[in-house]
């Protein structure tokens, strides 16, 4: 049955909220590791396809820096058919949001882009899914347009010249952004359903052109092209990275495993056990096929010159509710690593988010899919596994949220109390 909130959950909220800003400033925030237990029980080095990466730096010395001013802020959509309530109800909280992280007295300014989780798939996937899936989707590029009825034609969200909007607050009305913003979060439901969410907004900020790539390989970023000033290479700006999505991170380098059974060669053992699965359960089954998550945590944090604490990143997906919840928060401290392990722990062990394959009761593999990990308005979620690994890396700066229920309210009050800690306090060099 679908989760919902209960009738007690401001004063929880309240609650939760308090013990994430309550943090003292220099406390421990170690960028932890993208390894550890992953939900289908597997060893999550070979899901990385890498050695566990180093810990990040961590906060040394005693000098407070100054509070950060700047926060870019990227929000990544799944834009796939079941996810049209999803979108409404994150656009429902956008005022909520802003006014907790750009209050008129705070003097910050915000970056705020939206992008898909759409880079689309192997051509012989179009017909599949009814041609949502041509290359190269979305491309990580940062969106200007919204659908505001999630129905019809597309609409130009905001009057501003650059793809993403610019938020000063006790300068810009808060109404007026948040207009802006609600409108692009709600992207509409036509993006391929084998989402790519994390690599999206890899692509969104990294370069073109460098010396360096990112883990795994080159990423073809839009960040010093079409996205160019979202990110300000020398800025001391915090990155925030927030993923919305009912369906788990399915980033790859070669669609191969993806490929429609027709396409696959029965007498190669490789291909042989891909006609086992059905397709939509694939990119959990198989792992060691998709990106290691270190890519996203050194990315990210590269583009920040190497410093953990300015880079953060959410993820709104399908964890069980009781297991990310209020109450939940009230009783961890995320500054503190053994009690942040112990969350995470217990979320990845919770029965919900282990990778188990529904037969559908056929014998047909085609239509296997994989057991939800929850229930949302417009259908299920799957296991969050590798988002929660990665906001598991990010120790501190990392946080886990739940998409069903029958609102955000408490999911992104506690993420947007997060960041505003994190800009408050952000520690020390």
């Amino acid at each position: 049955m679908k989760s919902a909130r209960r009738s007690d959950g401001v004063a929880a909220i309240a609650a939760a909220c308090a013990v994430l800003v309550a943090a003292a400033a220099c406390s421990e925030r170690e960028g932890g590791s993208a390894s550890g237990k992953d939900g289908g029980g597997r060893d999550a080095d070979a899901q990385a396809g890498q050695a566990r990466p180093d810990a990040g730096r961590a906060c040394e010395g005693s000098a407070q820096v100054e509070p950060i001013r700047e926060l870019d802020l990227l929000f990544v959509i799944d834009t796939s058919i079941t996810m049209a309530q999803e979108q409404s109800w994150l656009a429902e909280q956008v005022p909520a949001l802003l006014q907790r992280l750009a209050p008129d007295e705070s003097g910050r300014t915000l970056h705020l882009g939206v992008v898909s989780g759409d880079l689309g798939a192997d051509p012989s996937l179009s017909d599949l899914d009814e041609g949502r899936c041509e290359l190269p989707g979305d491309d990580g590029r940062l969106q200007r347009d919204g659908n505001t009825t999630l129905e019809g034609a597309s609409v130009t969200c905001s009057e501003q010249p650059t793809p993403f909007l610019t938020h000063q607050a006790g300068r810009d009305a808060i109404a007026s952004t948040a207009s802006d913003l609600a409108c692009l979060v709600r992207r509409g439901t036509g993006g391929c359903g084998h989402e790519q969410q994390l690599e999206s907004a890899l692509r969104a900020v990294w370069p073109g052109a460098g010396e360096r790539e990112p883990i795994g390989g080159p990423a073809a970023g839009q960040g010093d092209g079409e996205n160019a000033g979202f990110l300000e290479p020398e800025s001391d700006a915090l990155l925030a990275v927030i993923a919305l999505s009912d369906e788990d991170d399915c980033s790859h380098p070669d669609a191969h495993f993806l490929w429609p059974s027709s396409r696959l060669d029965r007498d190669d053992p490789a291909d042989a056990r891909l006609l086992t699965q059905g397709l939509r359960a694939r990119c959990a089954l198989n792992p060691d096929a998709l990106y290691p998550l270190e890519r996203y945590l050194d990315g990210w944090r590269a583009l920040r010159g190497g410093r953990a604490e300015r880079v953060f990143f959410a993820a709104l997906v399908g964890a069980p509710p009781d297991a990310v919840g209020p109450e939940v928060l009230a009783g961890t401290d995320f500054d503190d690593a053994a009690d942040r392990e112990r969350f995470y722990d217990e979320l990845l062990a919770h029965p919900q988010m282990q990778i188990a394959v529904d037969e559908r009761g056929t014998d047909d593999p085609s239509d296997d899919a994989i057991r939800p990990s929850c229930f949302t308005d417009s259908g299920t979620s799957s296991p969050p596994a590798r988002f929660t690994e990665l906001a598991r890396a990010f120790g501190g700066y990392g946080l886990v949220q739940s998409l069903c229920g029958d609102d955000y309210a408490a999911a992104v009050e506690a993420i947007a109390a997060r960041i505003d800690q994190l800009m408050a306090a952000p520690g020390c060099r």
